[in-house]
Parts: C-alpha cells; sequence; structure tokens
C-alpha cells in the first residue's frame, strides 16, 4: 500500500466514523422526541416495535463504529510497524507520531459510548 492510498484510507476511515457517530445521535435524537411525542397513545405492542427498531439500527450503526475502529486501529498499527523497520514515508502523519497507548486507550471508550 503506498504512502497515498494509506493516509486516504485513514481519512477515509475517521470520516466514516463521523458520519457514524452523528448518525447513532440523530436516530437517538428522533427515538427521544418521538417518545415524548407520541408514547402516551402508544399501546404496548407499537411501543415495542418503536423500542424494537431504535434498538436494531442503533446496533447496526454501533457495530459500524466498532468494525471501523478495528480497521483504523489494525492501519494505524501498520504504519507504526513500517515507520519502526525504517520507512519514513508516513512519518509526516499523526497516527505515526501519537502516543502508541493512545489508540488501544481510546478505542475501548469510544466504543462503550
Amino acid at each position: 500500500m503506498s504512502e497515498y492510498e494509506t493516509a486516504h484510507l485513514f481519512k477515509e476511515m475517521m470520516e466514516l466514523l463521523g458520519v457514524a457517530t452523528m448518525n447513532y445521535v440523530s436516530v437517538l435524537f428522533a427515538f427521544l422526541v418521538a417518545s415524548y411525542l407520541v408514547a402516551a397513545r402508544l399501546n404496548k405492542v407499537m411501543a415495542g416495535i418503536v423500542v424494537g427498531l431504535f434498538s436494531l439500527f442503533a446496533l447496526i450503526i454501533i457495530f459500524t463504529v466498532h468494525r471501523t475502529m478495528a480497521g483504523a486501529s489494525a492501519l494505524i498499527g501498520h504504519a507504526r510497524q513500517a515507520a519502526a523497520q525504517g520507512d519514513a514515508s508516513l512519518n509526516w502523519h499523526p497516527m505515526v507520531s501519537e502516543p502508541a497507548n493512545f489508540v488501544e486507550v481510546f478505542t475501548p471508550i469510544y466504543n462503550a459510548t
């Protein structure tokens, strides 16, 4: 993988994380607003359907974020390993210069929220 491809893939992964996070926030707020506005009018079956749909969409988005974070972590590990072996092509990129434990600590915290 060339320097451009690695940097571009990392950029795309970070953009996907941002979009997926905003999608989750949008679905969450839509659920909260809809629950507030129509909760009194829903019977138990309809409320179960609404909660089930929200849970399904939320899980899909959470799994997307988790898979993307795992891929980004692997890409960062690959770039750091290449830099440690003497390849200086990505030394300018922040993913190589950030602390080594940042990704290992940040990924579970991001996935837990």
